[in-house]
């Protein structure tokens, strides 16, 4: 659902899924589980619901059991710093601005793209109105453009769709009608 953009949809198996989760735990993989974790976040952060998104992607991040090493932790750090700038918790980004960035330099596999979001968050940060954050924005896209076509970037593009976002706060849309504009287009061209 996520895929397709029908996040109500998605939103609808949270209580199957929390179940399935709770049964079969021992059965299921962490990484297996923590992609469900930042899978859940996605779906409260396209429908604008930040706090429940917040919820499962601290899930992902204080389940010690989950190997921090993996990618999906990673994302879900990025993640994390993307749902405090939508809430607006300018207090904790700084904060989560630094972990995020101490973690980040401890992996030993980082993407281009980890810097790319680093630096934007910071220049993000020191923006003093409306049109310099507009302008952030209006930088990084092309910066993620290029990077969804490295063959070795492009995977970081599987867990979010990073440029959609950040064409939808540019334009001053909401991530969900972004996914579901973008997938209309290419339903077109098809």
């Amino acid at each position: 659902y996520i895929q397709t953009g029908e996040f109500d949809k998605a939103l609808g198996l949270v209580n199957d899924i929390e179940s399935g989760l709770a049964k079969y735990k021992n059965k299921i993989s962490k990484v297996r589980i923590s992609f469900f974790y930042f899978n859940l976040a996605v779906v409260f952060f396209a429908l604008d619901d930040f706090s429940g998104a917040l919820k499962w992607i601290n899930k992902l991040l204080n389940d010690s059991d989950i190997d921090s090493s993996q990618d999906i932790h990673c994302m879900g750090r990025v993640l994390n710093l993307i749902i405090h700038l939508e809430i607006g918790n300018n207090d904790l980004i700084p904060y989560t601005f630094r972990s995020t960035q101490r973690y980040l330099s401890k992996r030993e596999r980082i993407y281009r793209f980890e810097s790319v979001i680093l630096n934007f968050i910071n220049k993000l940060s020191k923006a003093e109105n409306n049109e310099a954050v507009k302008n952030c924005y209006h930088v990084l896209r092309p910066e993620l453009l290029a990077l969804s076509k490295d063959p070795f970037e492009k995977s970081v593009f599987e867990y979010f769709d990073f440029i959609t976002w950040v064409e939808g706060k540019y334009l001053n849309l909401p991530f969900r009608s972004m996914v579901k504009k973008k997938l209309d287009q290419e339903n077109l061209k098809e």
